[in-house]
């Protein structure tokens, strides 16, 4: 059975998703900060960020079970979206939104490209609010950059952050779903 006329419902079943959450990111960026899915798991991780006293222990327990049961959470619902949502030509449609949704959560293309273009247009003009948008993309102090360092801080950390947070998440939707969160979960706990 096909999904869109002319490609099998397995493959729009992958690829919708994939070009819906792109879509969404174009069009809507980061979602707001007080229902973003980093600052909500950020939340659920802060209170084990403080002494204990098995601290390798309490990390590793919180940087594998919460990314773990995040990614669970996400996986879940696709799953259930797809055996339980309405289906259009062989096309878990539900499952292929909450997909999109996941995806969308775990990747970011337009806040970086805005940010990178913000820093490039503002190194030469305005070094000062160069270095203020710059600290969005990098974790070194940019006091000290000139404009031309800024530029390339602003590309280098660009063109991590894509890899990061935008190809690897969609790169590992391919896997699933999940992984796609596995994967952000894990770079929040890198941060830690």
């Amino acid at each position: 059975m096909t999904g869109a006329g002319f490609l099998p419902a397995p493959a729009v079943t992958l690829l919708a998703p994939l070009l819906l959450a792109v879509a969404l990111d174009l069009a809507f960026a980061e979602p707001p900060r007080r229902i973003h899915p980093v600052a909500l798991f950020g939340r659920v991780v802060a209170p084990f960020d403080r002494e204990w006293a098995r601290p390798g222990l309490v990390g590793v327990a919180v940087a594998v079970v919460l990314p773990l049961a995040a990614a669970g959470v996400c996986g879940g619902s696709v799953a259930l979206a797809a055996e339980y949502g309405p289906q259009t030509g062989g096309v878990p449609v539900l499952a292929v939104a909450v997909a999109a949704a996941v995806c969308f959560s775990a990747a970011s293309l337009r806040m970086l490209c805005d940010v990178t273009g913000e820093v490039v247009a503002e190194s030469e003009g305005d070094p000062d609010a160069a270095r203020e948008s710059v600290r969005a993309l990098v974790g070194r102090d940019p006091a000290a950059l000139s404009p031309a360092d800024l530029r390339s801080a602003a590309v280098e950390s660009a063109a991590e952050n894509l890899a990061d947070g935008f190809v690897a998440p969609l790169g590992w939707f391919v896997a699933g779903a999940t992984g796609a969160v596995a994967l952000g979960a894990a770079y929040l706990s890198y941060r830690l």
